[in-house]
């Protein structure tokens, strides 16, 4: 994420050029319904593209293509889609020109499910020997990005990135169905070791070293074969994980005069308008209903002015151009110092912030309060705003959310809802996470356990599935 993709030199290959199977958990960030766009999840290629070896999404279309001699000897291509920008999805691509039946020679599992239907298919003859798999120099492999030299890098997150060299593994080697849920979950590393044998040009990336992202973790103390892939770009951890989902800012909720939303920055960064006639910034992809929450949000360079809180009613915003606080149920701490809802503002005498300012909002669903702190101090004394309950607004939810005031254009915002960075950088120095133990925030979700709300001590949590599944949301 962040215009970032992992890349290193392929040396001697394994399985001379006949198997080989790829394997990640992709969060795409793109917006769903949008047309055009290419995003590499993983390739093996050379620099004048003669032969390859690729998956990746082109506009929300999964593809899984084999190019040898400049010509594409194996696609499978169109209808399995990307459509959820809020989920975690499973892609597994399957390479094995042994097989006597042509449609088990590539397959695509999502989710644990074998695709079978396609806009278009080609299938390589039986033994046919993939160059990029096969060549013992000049080829690169890359995580994150199509073309060589990252020409289109993926929009939006990665997790648990594996390159089988040699064998045709199932999806179910990488993850399994819930017993209960009955959802597809990853299986651990330590799982995952356990049933692989990754050849010489295979890896496992599991992004757990913040300080080195591409790093191989094929053995759980890095001995032995280690293919480690070097950063480039940012390259920002995340909390983000098929684990624990976290929200992004949503995108399926757009004004005519469109807000411009960077989803490779993972869908936590926007520009509230892109005219002097719209006001609304985007609202969170998470609503909540009951519990205790905490999120920050980032004003920066070019910020004219913004409204910090909850939508009640996003799509009814989005429709009509209006601004977070516009709404009946909705409530926003606005950079002029006043609070606004249901249209009407309130000179509150809470003080204005700007760029650079970090405001931390605490929505308390169990006693309908809202409170915000600029830059980690509480405001207002603590005293906060009775809320309507969630079961009686429009959809029963609130969601987090910002909006530009200014009505000139140009409000960029961005957010932290426990992801552990703003826009394009980590956090540094001290960091806190919530009661649970989740998310990554510069200040602290309970203000230190101190009795800051209404003089009580309440513990808000990041809105995260962990949690709410848990406590409710």
């Amino acid at each position: 994420m962040a215009d970032s993709y992992l890349y290193r030199t392929q040396g001697t290959p394994t399985g001379a050029g006949k198997k080989a199977t790829a394997s990640a958990w992709v969060k795409y960030c793109r917006w769903s319904l949008a047309a055009g766009g290419t995003g590499g999840i993983f390739e093996v290629r050379n620099a004048s593209t003669t032969s390859t070896w690729d998956i990746y999404v082109d506009g929300n279309n999964i593809v899984f293509g084999i190019l040898d001699s400049s010509s594409w000897v194996g696609s499978l291509a169109g209808t399995p889609k990307l459509r959820d920008n809020t989920a975690w999805y499973h892609i597994v691509a399957i390479w094995d020109s042994t097989e006597s039946t042509d449609t088990d020679r590539m397959q695509i599992w999502i989710n644990g499910v074998k695709e079978t239907v396609f806009n278009s298919t080609t299938y390589p003859s039986e033994n046919h020997t993939n160059t990029a798999l096969a060549a013992t120099s000049g080829y690169q492999q890359q995580w994150g990005a199509y073309g060589y030299g990252g020409t289109s890098k993926w929009d939006g997150y990665m997790a648990q990135c594996v390159f089988v060299d040699g064998l045709a593994l199932p999806a179910t080697t990488f993850g399994s169905f819930d017993a209960t849920t009955g959802e597809w979950k990853p299986k651990s590393d330590g799982e995952v070791r356990s049933g692989v044998t990754f050849g010489d040009q295979g890896c496992l990336i599991n992004f757990s070293n913040a300080s080195y992202l591409g790093y191989d973790y094929q053995t759980s103390d890095r001995s032995g074969t280690t293919n480690d892939f070097t950063v480039s770009g940012d390259g920002i951890q995340s909390q983000d994980n098929p684990s624990n989902n976290f929200p992004t800012i949503s995108p399926n909720y757009m004004p005519f005069d469109d807000p411009i939303f960077y989803p490779d920055i993972g869908n936590l960064y926007c520009q509230s308008q892109t005219s002097a006639s719209t006001y609304f910034g985007g609202a969170a992809t998470m609503g909540l209903s009951k519990g205790k929450w905490y999120w920050e949000t980032k004003g920066y360079t070019g910020w004219n002015g913004g409204a910090i809180g909850v939508f009640s009613d996003p799509q009814n915003s989005a429709d009509n151009d209006r601004t977070c606080g516009y709404n009946a149920h909705d409530w926003a701490y606005r950079s002029d110092g006043q609070v606004e809802s249901n249209n009407t503002t309130q000179d509150s005498g809470m003080g204005t912030y700007a760029d650079g300012d970090v405001i931390g909002t605490y929505l308390d669903l169990d006693n309908n309060k809202i409170y915000w702190a600029k830059n980690g101090t509480i405001i207002n004394s603590g005293t906060g705003w009775t809320i309507t309950a969630a079961a009686s607004t429009t959809h029963g939810f609130y969601f987090p959310g910002q909006a530009d005031i200014a009505g000139s254009g140009g409000s960029y915002f961005g957010l932290n809802y426990g992801n552990g960075w703003f826009k394009d950088a980590a956090l540094t120095g001290t960091t806190y996470n919530d009661a649970q133990g989740q998310g990554i925030f510069k200040y602290s979700p309970n203000d230190g356990g101190a009795s800051s709300f209404d003089s009580s001590a309440k513990d808000f949590l990041a809105i995260c599935t962990k949690n709410l599944k848990t406590y409710g949301g």
